[in-house]
């Protein structure tokens, strides 16, 4: 079981690989799963929303924890994405990975309504209370749910002996500031928008999908944030601003972030992960040639090689 103290350093988001006919690519998944655990990262988190968790019925969610425990081999943390749109469904999900090993479960409220502080922290101690041996992260993404997570409601799921920390999506310091100083022994890491800043306050992590494309470049921002070298850390972090800003905005006002975000990952070489599953719309073969090339011209520093 993952326990607050172990939620730390860099945690992946596992990509779902998908064939041309939308079926589960088994044989490059697992090809994934052993580069990923190459890397020199902690954890492995699978079925967040760019993993498409919302495409993969139940069948198909078992297969997925079976393989990624399997091919880990305790070689990382397990973290998996057992989100619903209803508790009991997330129950399920979340017990069926607690009785196969995993370390961790990583959870949005369920978010077809959005739900209130009250049914927020309801929602985390119900699960909370059917699976007592895995830990649980709460993945706070207003995006998709419509509602954060306060600082007094993370003040009282602090109180919660399994309940680890959060995925942060959030980039607003003030708030960020606010959550850490209402529960600072949770583990609340960032994406890589605020990786610096958040290790100025002390936070010792980030969950990362830059991974994907060139895991090198992310063990550098972690390493300079580690040494507190927050010269080389800061230009690191702006490097990401870069990409974000002449890569990933343009592309975004023609595709969806799971489509966009399979492409990358894709025009980086690291891993094949193939097709979004419909009713995503992939990449066509211009755009996705321009990705490749614009990576080149304009961020170099995140290809693989």
């Amino acid at each position: 079981m993952l326990r607050r103290k172990d939620l730390k350093g860099i945690v992946t988001i596992m990509p779902t690989a998908f064939k041309k006919n939308g079926s589960f690519d088994e044989e490059n998944y697992r090809k994934n799963v052993n580069n990923i655990c190459r890397t020199k990262v902690m954890g492995s988190m699978s079925r967040g929303t760019t993993r498409e968790f919302s495409n993969i019925n139940f069948s198909e969610y078992k297969r997925i924890v079976e393989i990624l425990i399997d091919e880990v081999s305790g070689r990382l943390k397990v973290i998996i994405g057992a989100s619903a749109v209803n508790t009991k469904e997330a129950i399920e999900r979340a017990c069926y990975a607690e009785e196969k090993g995993a370390d961790a479960i990583i959870n949005v409220v369920p978010f077809y309504q959005t739900l209130s502080q009250k049914e927020v922290l309801k929602y985390f101690k119900d699960l909370a209370g059917e699976c007592k041996k895995i830990g649980i992260i709460a993945y706070n993404n207003k995006l998709t749910t419509g509602v954060l997570i306060s600082p007094e409601s993370y003040r009282e799921l602090a109180k919660i002996p399994n309940f680890c920390g959060s995925k942060e999506i959030e980039t607003d310091m003030f708030y960020y500031m606010s959550i850490k100083k209402a529960a600072p022994d949770l583990g609340l890491l960032p994406v890589e928008g605020i990786v610096v800043p958040a290790a100025m306050l002390g936070c010792d992590g980030f969950f990362s999908s830059i991974v994907f494309i060139n895991p090198g470049f992310q063990n550098k921002i972690y390493k300079a944030c580690q040494l507190k070298n927050w010269n080389k850390a800061i230009k690191l972090q702006n490097k990401i601003i870069d990409f974000i800003n002449k890569i990933v905005v343009p592309l975004r006002k023609k595709y969806c972030e799971v489509s966009l975000a399979k492409a990358l990952i894709n025009a980086s070489g690291f891993l094949q992960v193939g097709p979004p599953r419909p009713p995503y719309i992939p990449l066509i073969k211009e755009d996705q040639k321009k990705l490749r090339l614009g990576l080149e011209k304009e961020c170099p520093y995140l290809l693989y090689k």
